[in-house]
């Protein structure tokens, strides 16, 4: 026996409002935002920009480096290495200083938010600095919460 199926007299509506407005396309290489850095001192780059030293030359340089080799591969390159040359995770409360005003809220960050860590070289050592940040979702954008020029970021 055949059933009786009632075809729609309309079709759905759905309201444009309802719908997120999602970019057609996220890069895959990475880019930087320095918008939420911190601002200690100890964990930006303010006391090296100020300090002549040759050290500190070295380590912004390295640094710099460090940014540019970044953005030259995808971020699932980044992934599959191993810390030492990829990314490191670590949860954003692990974290021993503050960032920018405002920044947790409108990064929506929690104590469990997970935080990514570069490594790069210093005079001092190799793989000696570190650059810790933020990714939102699965674009492509960096957000840079500071530098560990000194192993004191957080407990290594």
């Amino acid at each position: 026996m055949k059933g009786n199926i009632k075809k729609p007299s309309q079709r759905p509506h759905i309201k444009s409002s309802k719908v997120p407005d999602v970019p057609s396309h996220c890069p895959v290489y990475p880019a930087f935002s320095f918008r939420h850095i911190t601002p200690n001192k100890s964990y930006n780059t303010d006391s090296y920009q100020h300090n002549s030293s040759r050290d500190s030359e070295k380590t912004l340089k390295q640094l710099y480096m460090r940014l540019h080799e970044i953005s030259q591969y995808e971020w699932v390159h980044w992934y599959r290495l191993n810390k030492k040359k990829g990314i490191e995770t670590l949860e954003y409360d692990r974290i021993h200083f503050d960032i920018a005003p405002d920044s947790e809220n409108e990064l929506q960050i929690t104590k469990d938010t997970k935080v990514i860590v570069f490594r790069f070289n210093t005079p001092e050592k190799t793989d000696g600095g570190r650059i810790i940040g933020l990714r939102i979702n699965s674009c492509a954008t960096l957000h840079i919460l500071g530098y560990d020029f000194d192993f004191s970021a957080y407990r290594h």
